[in-house]
């Protein structure tokens, strides 16, 4: 039994998982009360885990899945086209900078430190993009 479990917890691929699970299962028949419940915490511990797995991956998987089917969307402001996939509002920059707070590029705006031609205010929509690179 101890082996079917280490098996289960060491299982990389699907078929693998389901096998051991099996296993698992048909011993569970036949196995005294307490190895039943060992072998049943040992099948929900790993399905937790599976799952969390899972929802890991869908969380990729839908990222990229955006990041792909984004269509390209351009904005014209006084005759200069700006394309919104090199423009990023401040929560974007730093989601995709790994900035802790809106209130670091905020001040780095107000210091320059993000040039003014890399800045583009949208009065209309009350909304500032920030040009999409690196600044220090």
């Amino acid at each position: 039994m101890e082996k079917l479990i280490e098996n289960l917890f060491n299982e990389t691929t699907l078929l693998a998982y389901e096998a051991t699970s099996k296993a698992l299962l048909n011993y569970y028949e036949t196995a005294n009360d307490s190895e039943k419940a060992v072998i049943k915490d040992a099948i929900l511990k790993k399905g937790e885990m599976v799952s969390a797995k899972s929802v890991e991956t869908l969380k990729r998987a839908d990222a990229l899945i955006a990041k792909f089917s984004k269509k390209e969307v351009i904005i014209e402001v006084d005759g200069v086209k700006y394309p919104l996939k090199e423009w990023l509002t401040i929560k974007e920059y730093c989601d995709t900078f790994g900035l802790k707070t809106t209130s670091i590029v905020t001040n780095w705006s107000k210091r320059g430190i993000i040039p003014a031609e890399n800045i583009l205010f949208l009065p209309q929509l009350n909304l500032r993009l920030i040009k999409a690179v690196a600044y220090k």
